[in-house]
Parts: C-alpha cells; sequence; structure tokens
C-alpha cells in the first residue's frame, strides 16, 4: 500500500486491505471529469462518513473497496476492460480542533482524495496526482456536519514516472443551503499539469500517454478542470 503524505503529518496505517466490491446510489450533481467536460452523476460513493458524487455507473464499473480501520479506499474499474479508471479515498484521524458550544459528538479529521492520472497506454500511466481536501468535521449520532476546510492541494501518486506537477490548482467550497461552514456539502475543483523531460515510457513515446511537446524539449499533461463533490453522510 502506498504511503501518503499529509497536512500536519496525518499517518497512514500499513496494514494489508481486505477487498470487496460495493455498490453505488443514483445521484443527480454534475461533476466534472478529467477533460473539463461536465457529466451527470451517475452514482454516489459512501466512503467513511463522507459520500463522494462519482460520474461512473454502477451498470459499467465495480467499485472495488478497501479498508483497513481508519483508511477507506475504493477503485473505480471498469467491467469491460477491468481497468482501474479511478480511485477514491478517505482518511479518518481524531481533531484536536473543537469548537467549545459544541461539547458532545465526535470530532475528527477527514481527507479525501481522488486520482487524476494520464491517458494511459495498455492499461499503464505514466504520471498522476491525488487532488486531497482536508476537512475538521463533527458528528453526534445520525447528525454530522464539516466545521471548515483545512487545506486543498496536489500530491504526485507513488509508483509512476520521473515527472513534476509544473502548475496547479486546487480550492474547495461550500455548497450547502447556508453557501458557507457549517455544512454538509462542499465541492472540489482543481486542475494540474504534468511536466517531464522524458521522451519515452515503457518503450513509446511519452505522447502515447497524452503528453505534448513544449518548450525546453519539456513534455507536458494539462488534467484540465476537475472535480468532486462531497457531502457528509449517505
Amino acid at each position: 500500500m502506498r504511503k501518503i503524505k499529509l497536512l500536519f503529518s496525518l499517518s497512514l496505517a500499513t496494514a494489508l486491505f481486505m477487498s470487496t466490491v460495493v455498490g453505488a446510489s443514483a445521484a443527480s450533481v454534475p461533476v466534472q471529469n478529467s477533460t473539463g467536460d461536465v457529466e451527470p452523476v451517475q452514482s454516489s460513493l459512501k466512503l467513511d462518513a463522507l459520500t463522494v458524487e462519482t460520474p461512473y455507473d454502477p451498470a459499467l464499473y465495480d467499485f472495488v473497496r478497501n479498508d483497513d480501520g481508519n483508511t477507506v479506499e475504493v477503485q473505480v474499474v471498469e467491467k469491460a476492460s477491468a481497468r482501474i479508471v479511478s480511485t477514491y479515498g478517505e482518511i479518518v484521524e481524531p481533531s484536536l480542533n473543537k469548537v467549545s458550544m459544541l461539547a458532545s459528538g465526535t470530532y475528527t479529521t477527514r481527507t479525501v482524495y481522488r486520482l487524476f492520472t494520464d491517458r494511459g497506454y495498455n492499461n499503464k500511466h505514466f504520471a498522476g496526482a491525488n487532488l486531497y481536501t482536508v476537512y475538521n468535521c463533527w458528528q453526534d449520532g445520525s447528525f454530522g456536519q464539516i466545521n471548515s476546510v483545512v487545506g486543498t492541494y496536489w500530491e504526485a501518486m507513488a509508483g509512476g514516472g520521473n515527472f513534476n506537477i509544473e502548475t496547479n490548482f486546487a480550492q474547495t467550497s461550500p455548497t450547502g443551503s447556508t453557501g458557507s461552514y457549517p455544512t454538509n456539502q462542499v465541492i472540489t475543483t482543481g486542475s494540474a499539469v504534468f511536466a517531464t523531460t522524458t521522451s519515452t515510457e515503457y518503450g513509446v513515446s511519452i505522447g502515447y500517454f497524452g503528453f505534448t511537446i513544449g518548450t525546453s524539449n519539456i513534455w507536458r499533461y494539462a488534467t484540465g478542470a476537475v472535480g468532486y463533490n462531497v457531502n457528509f453522510g449517505g
């Protein structure tokens, strides 16, 4: 299991994951894909306490869930090709950021991420990065809310090729009925450019992965506008 470097030295347990296939329910709020196109939401994917909306139809994709206690990760696998098209995850840590007027309930820091990669070639990827959002949350019984967002950022995926994230943008905004925090709904949006001087990988031109040659012989791949919607609860 890959190690993930988090804000404020959040740790990731290294226990082996147990894999199961889980379903997803229908939803209707639009999100953006890796080419910047707006797509209708096809499924809502419950992670731990947080639910992320996805553009993947359960009739066409399996959702393979791995759970080690404080970390949930779900790989989206295309049924026809067995190709992993995306990965979502939630990491849960105790929170010290408590609001005095809310004496009861449980405070947690929750980090949600989604992996965005290059176009890929023969089911392999040269570059990719996770778009992370870190939330301060509070829950009491069946009621829960996102009190604030600690940060939103990109981090290169483990096991990729020799590339840098040349430019990036990331932000998270509340989308609940009040339009402010605390809330139970937020949207994370961002974009990134992967840059490399490597011209070949796996025996083929890096262009097969969607990279184009630019200035100073640097190859670049732009994710376009991407994002995900998150709800507290199901």
